[in-house]
């Protein structure tokens, strides 16, 4: 086990918040990992809606805007 592995392992024990949302943070940490990724390929600086749609698309998601 490596240290990293160790530490989560560790904090996991007396951190119950961080405990439960470890998992769910994390895969949004490799979504957005991937998104990023898939984006680079094509040398994109920025998010377009249309791509914003096909990886929400591949979740079964759909895209919602909202102006604040």
């Amino acid at each position: 086990m490596s240290e990293l592995d160790e530490y989560i392992e560790e904090r996991k024990s007396r951190d119950k918040d961080f405990a439960r949302g470890y998992g769910t943070g994390y895969e949004d940490f490799k979504v957005g990992l991937l998104i990023k990724q898939m984006r680079l390929e094509n040398h994109s600086n920025d998010v377009r809606l249309s791509t914003l749609q096909k990886v929400a698309n591949v979740f079964g998601k759909r895209v919602s805007l909202a102006l604040l």
